[in-house]
This record gives structure tokens, sequence and C-alpha cells, in this order.
């Protein structure tokens, strides 16, 4: 057996690598049935039901104080009663394409209205609601129910969800936990007992390197693809031509099946560099907890900081924790947090690329140097 083949069947025969590995998972599937217990929130048939109730109370109190002068209030009232209400009957007979019609049509009543108050001055009404207008025509293209875009539950959907609010944290910190149990594996008080073996150093480090990526991907794509299987057994898969919030220059709206490749390649990337890190910090402090405690500052704690601290924002494109956030790195909505028009996930993919390079290059020169403070030491004692 190779020593790359040990490496993968002792991880995955140790207990703890089971243990974190279904603890994220199910920490995503509970998201998920949060995320479908709240599934009717913020999209249009709530929103419409809560105006309805509103306009109802509001109508009941302008009837009971009524004068000559709100009469004209109370029929607009009454008009945008009914246009609600209708809106709420093609929701129930799934002519969703007429529903949203409509409610661009309602929105576009409002923006008329508001221009007429404020003149060409900027209304954070008005962009609110050609942007919601925008986001409805879209749907129309489709014709096809709207997932509330903040508890989405569709696979592809849901999927998408977990690499925004998921991945950058729990997966980056079940893979430290995982692979700093397996970089440290050879190390016995201290002492590298692989260097017993018949292998190269270079080779031990390689394998060792390559072992970790895969058990990681692996562990990952457990954690995923299990989600994705259980949103589409409850919900349905989603459709990949869904409207998927993209901000390159404004608001738009793309496929959110255009996402999914990039997406996927950043994350492939991202576990190369979080596994090139790890091994890394073993290499140097040979102990599984001091290990994960410097790669947890190292890897998560800086993707969190570069959205704390504003310093880091003008750097943040070329530092790789940054795009950890893979999905805000492809929808583009991390550049405009940190206004850095740089980051963007094709540039993602290089900063990772050229960011594990270096960090196994000093992994490689850690190794060589070790290799021959051992051979020096031999030479003296013998």
């Amino acid at each position: 057996m190779s020593y790359s083949k040990f490496l993968v069947k002792s991880t995955y025969k140790d207990p703890v690598t089971g243990l974190i590995t279904l603890i994220v998972l199910l920490i995503s599937l509970s998201c998920f049935g949060f995320n479908f217990q709240n599934r009717q929130r913020d999209t249009l048939r709530s929103n419409v039901q809560h105006q309805l109730t509103f306009q109802t109370k509001q109508l009941k109190s302008m009837q009971q104080s009524s004068t000559s002068t709100n009469k004209s209030a109370i029929q607009a009232q009454q008009t945008d009663i009914k246009t609600n209400q209708r809106i709420i009957t093609l929701l129930n007979q799934h002519k969703w394409a007429a529903a949203y019609h409509l409610r661009i049509s309602q929105n576009q009543t409002l923006i008329q209205n508001d221009r007429q108050a404020s003149g060409n001055h900027d209304s954070t009404l008005r962009a609110g609601l050609i942007q919601e207008n925008n986001w409805y025509t879209a749907l129309a293209k489709l014709n096809t129910p709207e997932v509330s875009a903040a508890y989405p539950t569709t696979g592809i959907g849901f999927t998408l969800w977990l690499a925004t609010w998921i991945a950058p944290i729990l997966i980056t910190s079940m893979i430290i936990l995982i692979c700093a149990q397996l970089a440290t594996k050879a190390y016995n008080a201290g002492v590298d007992q692989s260097s017993l073996l018949p292998i190269s150093r270079a080779m031990l480090t390689s394998q060792t390197f390559f072992s970790s990526w895969l058990v990681a991907l692996i562990s990952a794509g457990v954690v995923f693809g299990l989600s994705l299987i259980t949103a589409t057994i409850i919900s349905g898969v989603g459709s990949v031509a869904y409207p998927w919030e993209m901000h390159h220059h404004g608001i738009t709206y793309h496929q959110q099946g255009s996402g999914i490749g990039p997406i996927v390649l950043l994350e492939v990337l991202s576990i190369g560099f979080i596994v090139a890190i790890v091994n890394l910090v073993a290499k140097g402090l040979r102990k599984p907890l001091p290990t994960v405690f410097v790669s947890l500052l190292l890897l998560p704690g800086i993707n969190v900081l570069t959205t704390l601290l504003a310093p880091l924002a003008p750097i943040a494109d070329w530092l790789p924790m940054t795009y950890f956030s893979i999905a805000d790195i492809v929808s583009g909505k991390t550049a405009v947090t940190l206004t850095n028009t740089a980051i963007s996930w094709q540039h993602g993919c290089w900063v990772l690329l050229i960011g594990t390079l270096i960090i196994l290059t000093l992994l490689y020169g850690a190794t060589f140097i070790e290799g021959s403070r051992l051979f020096h030491t031999k030479q003296k004692v013998s």
C-alpha cells in the first residue's frame, strides 16, 4: 500500500473525521429546515399579503373618518386592494407571469408618483421599486414561481446559498480540522516517523499534500452533495435558468446556472490553498491542536477581517482568503462591498494558484532544511 493510500484510509477510519463531517452536514441540513419553514418570506405572495392586511385596516380607519377631502384617497386605497387581491388570485392559479406584470405595473405607478414628488433628485424608494421591477421582469420571462432569495429551498438555490453562507467559515473550518489530523499523523512526540519509510522526503510531502487535498474535496463534496440531494428531493432541483443577482456594473440578473462552474472551480482552488497552509503550519508545529488554532486564525480569521477592517480592502484582491467567499466573489458582491473592482473570480483563480504555489515552495523548502539537519545529525553521531 502506498503512503498516500495509507493516509486517506487511516483518515477515514478515524471516527473524528466522520464526526466532523457529520456535524457540518447536520448544520447544513438544519439550515435547509430553517429555510423551508421560511420559504414564503420575502416573496411576492408574502409581501402582497402583508400589504393587504395593512391596507384593509387603513381603509377601515379612513372610512370611519370619511370626509370630502379623503374620498379620493379611499378610492385609491380600494384600487390598490383590488390590484393586490388580483395578484394573489393569479399566483393561486399559477399564472406567474401575469402576476409579475401586474406587480410591475403597480410599481410603475408608484415610481411615476415619486418622480413627480421628488423631481430628478435621487430617491431610495424609486431605486428599490426599479430594482424590484427588474427582478420581476426576469421572472416573468421564465414564467416560473418565485423562490425566496433569502431562504431558497430548491436544490440549486440552496447549494448556492450554502456557498454564500456556509462555505467561507464552516467548510473551511471543517477542512482545517480534518487536514490537521492528517498532516500531523506522521509525528509522534514531535518526531517525524515517516522519515523511516523508504521514500524521499519530497515524495512524502507531495503525497501528504495531495492526500489531504483529496480528503478535503471528498468531505466538502459530501456536505454539498447530500445537501443538494436533500433539497432536490423535498423542493425540486430548481432551474439553471432561474435569475441570480449579479453585481457587475449595477445589479443585473443572470441565469444561476452560469455561476455553478466558476463557484466549483474557486472552491477546488480554495481547498487546495487551505490544505497547503495547514500542511505548512503542521510542518512547523507538529501537533494537531496548535495547527488547528493557527490555521483558523490565518484562514477564516483573515477572511472575516477583510470585511471588517477598512485598511485591508484595497489589498483584498491579493489575499487568497478573500476568495473563500466563493458565491459572493462570482456574483460580484464582494467587490462592491469592499469597493475593490479588481476582485473577480478570474483574478481569484490566479491569486489562489499563485498563493498555493508559494506555500508549497515554502513547504518543500522546510522539508529540504529538515532533511539536511537530520543528515548532518546522523553524520555527527556516526
